[in-house]
C-alpha cells in the first residue's frame, strides 16, 4: 500500500472530487498525527490480485481505477460465511469451495478512468488482468 498523498509532501498529485470529500474516518485519524492515513495507491502487474476481504473498520469505500483493468467479485453481507472454516472460523477466499456456487456476488470488470463503490461490509477480491502501472486511489469512510 502506498500511501500516495502521505508520501507526496506537499504535491497533491490529484484532487478529490466534491461527492467522495466527506472522509470522517481519514478525518478522525488524523486527530492522532501519527502521519498514516487510510489513502492507498495500489500497483501491480497481470495476474496479482487482492484477498478476499472487506474493508477495514467495517467502512465503505471508493475505487478509482486510473490505468488498466481489473476485475472484481462483490459479495453482500453474510456472502463471506459460505467461505468460513467451521472449526476456526477463518474466511478464506476459495472459488473451489463446495457451496461458493450457491453464494450470490457481482462480477464487475472495471476499466481505467471508472470509479467503483464498496458497501461496508461487503466483502470482495480483485485482480489485475492486464499490465499496468497505477490502478487505485482509495479512500475510506466509516458506515
Amino acid at each position: 500500500d502506498w500511501h500516495i498523498l502521505r508520501d507526496s509532501n506537499n504535491y497533491r498529485p490529484y484532487v478529490t472530487p466534491p461527492y467522495f470529500r466527506s472522509d470522517w474516518l481519514n478525518e478522525v485519524w488524523g486527530l492522532f498525527d501519527d502521519g498514516d492515513d487510510f489513502i492507498f495507491c495500489y500497483m501491480g502487474p497481470k495476474g496479482t490480485w487482492t484477498p478476499f476481504h472487506s474493508d477495514v473498520y467495517e467502512s465503505f469505500s471508493w475505487s478509482a481505477n486510473v490505468i488498466g483493468t481489473k476485475k472484481w467479485h462483490i459479495y453482500p453481507p453474510g456472502g463471506e460465511n459460505r467461505f468460513k472454516n467451521a472449526k476456526t472460523k477463518d474466511v478464506k477466499y476459495d472459488y473451489a469451495h463446495p457451496g461458493v456456487k450457491d453464494v450470490d456476488y457481482y462480477e464487475v470488470i472495471q476499466q481505467a478512468g471508472e470509479v467503483i463503490f464498496i458497501p461496508s461490509g461487503w466483502h470482495h477480491v480483485v485482480w489485475n488482468l492486464v499490465r499496468h502501472l497505477c490502478d487505485v486511489v482509495r479512500h475510506w469512510w466509516g458506515k
